[in-house]
């Protein structure tokens, strides 16, 4: 009996590191809409422990336009996606209207580099598509990827829209969002958590 104590004191101690690190998933539901040649999908996760407490959730969604992804996001809040799905809504209603930005040229502020004992990679991208300009967001991996306790990422386009979601540990390959962005210069921000200590490791302009 005595030898099974340490075994089971390990188990104990693996659950709790588990239920400290939010990777248990409870449950995970899908749901989508489509009209006109445009569809919205979202994925909800709920975790047995999150930023938000007990029975946190978050949630996937991605943005399509006759069969081409204009935008993903991964592990957005609520009030994130209600904000996401309001923007669709208005861009749907032919009785809105709206008015132009003037386009601005974003300033970039301080980052942190990492330490060079840590391994973390991120994909930064701003492309031409024949629908207009893409910006790529994306956790890439690294050797150290597993530790990284959060991964956030924020765009702001150069008519002032901003679109910010995080993912927390596990973070997959590929987290991240992906975005149409502007004719303009954009700016994109990624923040990484690794042992309690927030890094800002890219703060860099994107111009068309």
């Amino acid at each position: 009996m005595s030898r099974l104590r340490p075994l089971f004191f390990i188990c104990i101690m693996c659950v709790f590191a588990t239920f400290l690190c939010g990777c248990i998933e409870l449950n995970k539901q899908s749901q989508g809409q489509s009209a006109f040649g445009s569809g919205v999908s979202v994925t909800e996760h709920t975790y047995l422990w999150g930023d938000e407490g007990f029975f946190t959730k978050k949630y996937d969604v991605t943005i399509t336009i006759f069969g081409a992804n204009m935008y993903s996001a991964q592990g957005v809040s609520r009030s994130q996606l209600d904000r996401i799905l309001e923007e669709v809504r208005g861009l749907g209603n032919p009785t809105s209207t709206t008015t132009p930005t003037p386009q601005t040229v974003p300033e970039t502020g301080p980052t942190i580099t990492l330490p060079a004992s840590l391994d973390v990679r991120v994909d930064v991208q701003k492309y031409l598509t024949s629908s207009g300009y893409q910006i790529k967001v994306a956790f890439a991996g690294g050797k150290d990827q597993d530790l990284v306790d959060k991964f956030e990422e924020r765009v702001t386009l150069s008519n002032g829209m901003v679109s910010a979601s995080s993912s927390r540990r596990p973070v997959k390959i590929g987290a991240g969002v992906t975005m149409p962005g502007t004719t303009g210069t954009d700016r994109v921000e990624v923040t990484v958590t690794i042992n309690g200590v927030a890094y800002k490791i890219i703060d860099k302009l994107l111009p068309a």
